[in-house]
């Protein structure tokens, strides 16, 4: 079997290329520090905007985005390459990273739930700061919490965390779930009392306040069980079901937004180390005035086999800017950059970016080097849902014919490495503007289409 060229030294005593690149991913580079939330779904969420908010208070210039995988061992294993510096962690992944991790913290490993992950001198530690989240959002609406009784609905990971949090604060607490097994496991680790879903009636109309920790949609509070005295919070940020049923019977309701924030600002200082006391910031929606669906990448990660599949998914147009830029010249992509130079073809890839991002219902499919230009960066974060496509810069190679990249030089044991070079240079930008993350790895591009298109659904397919 021929030798991988890639390995080969040069000349005696040099490194091999192999070496070269890990030297490389190792070497420091002016960078931005990049975070993210975890999920799946994930698009829904509304962090980035809250912790964009939060870096702008304290003038930081970090990043934050959202990233969706099957499993969380996908997520833990491209922190490097995307250099991720932490990560929140919302459902279903919040017990399974547990495994992952060097630290927890005690209530974390108590609770068996971590949403909040930090790389710290070169160890994964996970906290949980939904604790935070739940004491936050009633405390901060002026209720009091010790010695009143309380209600938490739900097992799950918010419903551990809140009802943790309430117990720490002297509030009485009673856990309710439908699996009865469940509920008296974690009362009797939590040292509380529980009580079966058929007794929720009674439970609820003994109770001050209410914790609902269960799913978007999920409805067991009949109105008649709620009075004037009644304080519901609702962990779920997506439903209005309890805030109506709430302002019909006169109780006051907390929304799910300010637990989501009040979680928020203890992991902010898990992430920056900063202890400044912080302004409360809003939760924002996106951006209304998004028309199409951008999706950036490196070569060879298979934005044209997702772009046209999930074009077909949505029945919306596809556009490949690199096609338009051919169209309109008559040249390839190569003969422009011999005949032109990398300037000229980037100057033809802004007038390109500025005419189809304003196209509604369009899948538009742009160059690698698109998020280079200061213009398309902010043409793309205004106008368009961006998708950053990633796959490892040695599978993207994989996938392409290199004499047809003018980037790359035709040296096959250099080319790596190169690549390597350009992605660095252009992997903060791609998450600057990018709202969500996906991994085009293992996948067929189709399955990765699919991923897209399911968390557009779910996101806002109200909207679209």
């Amino acid at each position: 079997m021929s030798p991988n060229p890639l390995e080969k030294r040069q000349r005696k005593g040099n490194l091999t290329r192999s070496r070269c690149l890990l030297l490389w991913r190792k070497s420091p580079v002016s960078e931005k520090r990049i975070f993210a939330i975890v999920g799946l779904p994930v698009l829904h969420s509304r962090s980035p905007q809250i912790y964009q908010q939060l870096f702008r208070i304290e003038n930081r210039e970090l990043i934050y985005t959202r990233l969706a995988v099957q499993r969380i061992s996908e997520a833990i294993s491209v922190m490097d390459d995307l250099g991720i510096s932490g990560y929140n962690i919302t459902a279903p992944f919040k017990k399974n990273v547990l495994r992952h991790l060097n630290e927890v913290s005690e209530p974390a490993r108590k609770m068996c739930a971590v949403n909040t992950v930090v790389r710290k001198d070169g160890k994964l530690v996970g906290y949980n700061t939904d604790i935070d989240g739940v004491i936050g959002a009633l405390q901060s609406n002026g209720i009091e919490l010790s010695g009143n009784s309380a209600v938490v609905i739900g097992a799950g990971g918010a419903g551990r965390a809140a009802t943790f949090g309430l117990l720490k604060t002297g509030a009485k607490v009673i856990l309710v779930n439908r699996s009865v097994e469940k509920a008296e496991k974690i009362a009797k680790s939590f040292g509380c009392e529980f009580a079966p879903m058929e007794n929720l009636a009674d439970v609820v109309k003994n109770a001050k306040i209410i914790v609902s920790a269960l799913p978007a949609g999920v409805d067991v509070i009949a109105d008649e069980w709620l009075t004037p005295n009644h304080v519901l919070l609702d962990a779920n940020y997506h439903s209005e079901i309890l805030k109506n049923k709430a302002g019909k019977r006169g109780a006051t309701f907390i929304g799910g937004e300010s637990w989501l924030i009040h979680q928020a600002i203890p992991a902010y200082r898990h992430f920056t180390g900063s202890q400044k006391k912080m302004k409360i910031p809003k939760i924002i929606d996106f951006n209304s005035s998004m028309k199409n669906i951008a999706l950036v990448g490196f070569m060879g990660v298979g934005k044209s086999f997702v772009g046209k599949s999930l074009a077909k998914l949505l029945g919306w147009k596809y556009i490949d800017t690199d096609d338009e830029i051919v169209e309109k010249t008559g040249k390839s992509i190569s003969q422009i950059f011999s005949e032109y130079g990398e300037s000229e073809f980037r100057e033809m890839e802004r007038e390109v970016i500025q005419s189809v991002v304003r196209q509604k219902c369009a899948v538009i499919s742009c160059g690698g080097g698109v998020v280079l230009d200061q213009v398309n960066r902010r043409q793309l974060i205004d106008n368009s849902l961006t998708v950053w496509i990633y796959a490892p810069v040695k599978t993207a190679l994989s996938r392409i014919d290199l004499t047809s990249r003018p980037l790359l030089s035709r040296n096959v044991s250099a080319v790596e490495l190169e690549a390597e070079k350009i992605f660095r240079k252009r992997r903060d930008l791609y998450a600057e503007v990018s709202d969500l993350v996906v991994i085009n790895k293992r996948w067929s591009s189709q399955k990765t289409a699919e991923l897209i298109y399911e968390e557009v659904c779910s996101a806002f397919g109200h909207l679209w």
